[in-house]
């Protein structure tokens, strides 16, 4: 009995119905996902010689898959972060494949079993004071995303509290009284009280009219969502990189 291939109906499934109505992606993020899958299928089509009418989903198999990343590293000299990228979109497809005909699963399984390559962390030094105001400096507070890093930003530095102590505050957490400071927890939920100054209190009493902020965690990220660790030490690497450059300038 023939299989039948359905590879070209779970691909136009995947873009069309599942990453902009279900994910609903953005158009850079679908572009991306676009872009990874058509090289892949490029690379089995040019590189290991399978005819395009005759792609199908078993294609998409641990060997051709580890083969693929080792040539984007090897030949197109992308970084492990992006190998990495590329690895984790594959999977996304195959993941949804399997959920849309279980006899799949096992091609999903085994691309899932694919190690991550290490990742070098790219480590921020100290800032020079210089680079401090040239930081706060580039921050666009023209767009409402520029004024909410900026508010958030400023908080982080005026309070010395960690990324993840941050992206934890609540607006109960504030208390503008007398003498105002942001109650804190911290490692092993010990509390500790920072207090702030009338400027910090102003920004944030205007960010929380602004944003309609009434209960709950002080900073939300663009979906409306708390933030998490790496969006916060992406938006924080983002303006240092742009301040290191105005500096050197």
């Amino acid at each position: 009995m023939k299989i039948k291939n359905d590879f070209s109906s779970i691909l136009e499934s995947y873009f069309s119905k599942h990453l902009k109505l279900e994910r609903k992606f953005s158009i850079n993020t679908y572009d991306t996902y676009l872009t990874v899958l058509k090289q892949f299928i490029n690379y089995l089509s040019d590189e290991l010689k399978i005819k395009r009418h005759e792609l199908s989903l078993y294609d998409f198999n641990k060997k051709n898959i580890m083969t693929f990343l080792d040539y984007v590293e090897r030949s197109l000299k992308c970084s492990s972060k992006t190998r990495n990228h590329k690895l984790t979109i594959i999977n996304s497809f195959l993941e949804y494949a399997q959920s849309i005909n279980p006899v799949y699963i096992d091609l999903y399984l085994s691309s899932k079993s694919i190690k991550m390559k290490k990742v070098p962390k790219k480590k921020m030094g100290f800032m020079t004071v210089e680079e401090m105001k040239a930081f706060f400096k580039c921050i666009d507070l023209r767009y409402r995303s520029g004024y909410k890093h900026y508010i958030m930003l400023t908080v982080l530095y005026e309070t010395g509290a960690r990324v993840s102590e941050l992206i934890n505050m609540e607006v109960s957490d504030i208390f503008f009284n007398k003498d105002p400071y942001i109650k804190i927890a911290g490692k092993g939920n010990r509390e500790r009280l920072v207090y702030i100054n009338d400027s910090v209190v102003s920004m944030i009493k205007e960010y929380m009219k602004k944003f309609k902020i009434k209960s709950g965690f002080l900073f939300l990220n663009h979906s409306n969502e708390k933030f998490t660790r790496y969006g916060v030490n992406k938006i924080v690497n983002k303006y240092y990189e742009k301040a290191k450059k105005n500096v050197q300038r």
